[in-house]
C-alpha cells in the first residue's frame, strides 16, 4: 500500500521529534545539578534541529513532485484535526497536573530545572503524539 505524502511527513516529523527528545534526555542527564545555561543552549539546538529536519523532510517528500501531491483534501484535514485534538487533550491534562502539583505542594520539592524538563517533554511529547495519531489514522483509513 502506497502511503500519502502527508503520512510520510507525519512519520518523518515523529521520528525527528523522538530523536530530539532522546538528545535532550541525554544532555539533561549529563548536566550538573542546577545549571540552566547549557540546557538553554541544548534547547536552542533542538529548535534549530527541528526546523532543519522538518524543512529537509518537506523538500525530500516533494521529490518527485507531481501536481496534486501536496494538496490536502478533506480527509487529510479531518485526520490532522482528530490527531491534534487528542494531543491537545493530553497536553492540557499534563500541564494541569503539573500546575496542581505545584499549587498543592506543601514543601516546594520541584525545582525550576525539573519544571523546565517537564514542560519540554509535555510540548514535544504532545507533538509526537499528534504525529503518531496521524499515522494511525492514515493506516486505519481515517
Amino acid at each position: 500500500m502506497q502511503s500519502s505524502k502527508q503520512e510520510q511527513f507525519a512519520w518523518a516529523s515523529m521520528l525527528a521529534t523522538i530523536i530530539s527528545m532522546i538528545y535532550y534526555s541525554i544532555q539533561a542527564s549529563i548536566l550538573l545539578p542546577g545549571h540552566m545555561i547549557p540546557l538553554a543552549w541544548t534547547f536552542i539546538q533542538i529548535i534549530i534541529w527541528m526546523i532543519l529536519t522538518h524543512s529537509l523532510g518537506a523538500v525530500l517528500l516533494m521529490r518527485p513532485f507531481k501536481k496534486g501531491d501536496f494538496e490536502k483534501d478533506e480527509r487529510d484535514t479531518y485526520i490532522q484535526s482528530k490527531a491534534n485534538r487528542i494531543s491537545f487533550i493530553i497536553l492540557f491534562a499534563s500541564v494541569n497536573l503539573l500546575l496542581i502539583s505545584l499549587l498543592f505542594c506543601v514543601k516546594p520539592m520541584i525545582k525550576t530545572i525539573n519544571i523546565a524538563h517537564a514542560l519540554f517533554f509535555m510540548t514535544f511529547g504532545a507533538h509526537a503524539i499528534s504525529q503518531f495519531m496521524q499515522v494511525i489514522y492514515y493506516r486505519r483509513g481515517g
